[in-house]
């Protein structure tokens, strides 16, 4: 615990370094662009969202959790990094070939030119591959956040001389192209790795394979999940409105993505090290969904009951339209990172064929819910966005359940564990409705008051025990 819980300084410390590029990118690129280059870059993310899920066929964890000498993890590694390249070539032909398409034969070109250029950046992943996952086997994220962050700098020079330069919504396929490339230069700088090329072992293939097509049918499921939203978006909607919910999402997602998304590769990478039935896993994560909560809460509520003054202050006025969708979105990511360490556990216990099930039964249920939404309440969008954040949550936690139990742990116990949560999730869901209607800044601050306050008597008074143990462990591993 104590070495991945070290290995999250750097993570952190990266994670915040990353938040503040993204931030400054952000704010640039608002004041460059317009509704409908976000609208180009939804509909991209659709078709290279598919792409890039479809690839990711979890090879690189099959090495990971694998169990072995020295000389046979390299045999399998060797495998991986074949069926890696294989496959991420397969998939920039396929980006290259849509992309073409749209940029000719359509009306979309920038959406095509976006595709053709993101097709790129997949490719230059792949070639990735091999040392980001030595440097995660032997916990060495210092290394791994320094590449993001270099990815994230470049990438952001990329989008904003692109957007200077009046190159449009070309600029978001230009600024990952350059990211990719510097971190594979990075990468192979500081984790040698010398490949035999196309030796293939064909038993070892079909394992990884087996392994990996779980995944791959989870991938599937995750693609439903995490774009079935924007299909029936650009179908119901116009592509203004597309483009708004796009900025509204990619904003409002940003806390997420930067201060708690880091930590999953750092939390997978520790929960393959365990096996089904092992309960120190389960207080081991509640130690770290703790810490999280604690670091988090304050900074999501000030996000969600001032989101109109963030919004007017870092984007202009241009963008007020899109206050109330950000304001949900923030409250759908607010709920994730309370729950977030244990979401990757079933995966990272080898049950991958649980969360393809789960998943695809979750984008169904959402393909099902947003065109009944879509044809009857075609203006809504707001309705449209509370329908889906509502249905993934609820997936989310039967994933977390479900994991759980292979821990060993009974659910009542895990319902307890989960009891200051729910309770902060009630505290957001009731600022986020009353800061929509009462729109001034000193209701704001007079409600920011009474729920900070109730955050401290929960964390300092109700749950005592797990929140000293959660300063101890940012005292003694993340600032000693």
């Amino acid at each position: 615990m104590s070495k991945v819980i070290s290995a999250g300084k750097a993570v952190m410390i990266g994670s915040f370094v990353s938040k503040g590029i993204s931030i400054v990118s952000s704010v640039i690129l608002a004041r460059l662009l317009f509704e409908e280059d976000y609208g180009a870059l939804v509909l991209s993310a659709i078709f290279a969202g598919l792409i890039t899920q479809i690839g990711g066929m979890g090879y690189e964890l099959f090495y990971l959790q694998h169990k072995g000498n020295e000389e046979e993890r390299r045999k399998v590694l060797e495998q991986v990094f074949n069926l890696r390249l294989l496959t991420n070539f397969l998939m920039f032909v396929v980006q290259t070939v849509i992309g073409f398409y749209f940029f000719i034969f359509t009306e979309n070109r920038t959406t095509g030119g976006i595709l053709m250029m993101m097709a790129v950046s997949l490719m230059l992943e792949g070639f990735n591959a091999p040392q980001e996952t030595l440097l995660k086997d032997n916990m060495e994220f210092k290394k791994i956040t320094i590449g993001n962050i270099f990815k994230e700098l470049f990438a952001t020079i990329g989008k904003v001389v692109s957007a200077f330069l009046g190159f449009g919504g070309y600029s978001f396929g230009v600024g990952p192209v350059l990211g990719s490339l510097v971190r594979m230069f990075y990468l192979r700088s500081v984790q040698p790795y010398r490949h035999a090329y196309f030796l293939w072992d064909k038993g070892k293939i079909k394992e990884i394979f087996n392994f990996g097509k779980h995944v791959l049918f989870g991938s599937v499921g995750i693609y439903l999940v995490q774009q079935v939203d924007r299909i029936f978006l650009t179908l119901f909607f116009p592509q203004n409105i597309v483009g708004r919910y796009g900025f509204a999402w990619g904003n409002a997602a940003m806390p997420f993505n930067y201060f708690v998304m880091p930590q999953q590769q750092l939390i997978m990478t520790y929960v393959t090290r365990y096996n089904a039935g092992q309960i120190e896993l389960f207080y081991n994560l509640k130690i770290l969904k703790r810490l999280i909560s604690f670091l988090n809460f304050p900074i999501l509520t000030i996000a969600i009951l001032f989101t109109e003054e963030i919004v007017i202050f870092l984007f202009t006025d241009k963008w007020l339209n899109t206050v109330d969708l950000i304001r949900v979105i923030l409250l759908y990511y607010s709920i994730l990172s309370l729950i977030f360490p244990f979401t990757s556990i079933l995966t990272g216990l080898g049950r991958p064929d649980i969360v393809s099930k789960l998943t695809l039964m979750k984008g169904l249920t959402l393909i099902i819910s947003l065109l009944f939404i879509g044809i009857y309440f075609p203006d809504q969008i707001l309705i449209y966005i509370l329908t889906y954040s509502t249905i993934s949550i609820l997936f989310d936690l039967i994933k977390i359940f479900v994991g759980i139990s292979l821990t060993g742990i009974k659910f009542n116990e895990t319902l307890k564990s989960f009891k200051i949560d729910f309770i902060l999730i009630a505290i957001l869901i009731i600022s986020c409705i009353l800061r929509i209607e009462y729109t001034d800044v000193g209701t704001g601050f007079s409600f920011l008051i009474l729920i900070l306050s109730f955050y401290i008597f929960l964390f300092l008074k109700v749950n005592k025990k797990e929140t000293i143990e959660a300063v101890l462990v940012l005292k003694n591993k993340f600032f000693g």
